[in-house]
């Protein structure tokens, strides 16, 4: 019963071979001619009424509900 179990365990982990391998886009762009992913860093974030702006590094801006946490924010 044990051979049986570990068998099939065996052949659960084993990596598939027919597919292709799931492209790393946080490796610094040494993959398939893709550009960089950055991570933008929050910088300040202004209270306006029911809306929060959230602002980043990277220049960007998002307006989110007051309650909401400023998600992080990958950019290439």
């Amino acid at each position: 019963m044990k051979i049986i179990v570990l068998l099939f365990a065996g052949t659960l982990l084993a990596p598939p071979e027919n597919k292709p391998a799931i492209p790393d886009y946080f490796d610094s762009g040494t993959g398939s001619g893709s550009s960089v992913t950055e991570t933008c860093n929050l910088n300040d974030e202004d209270l306006s009424g029911p809306f929060k702006t959230c602002h980043y590094d990277c220049r960007k801006t998002l307006t989110i509900g007051e309650r909401s946490i400023c998600p992080f924010v990958l950019q290439h």
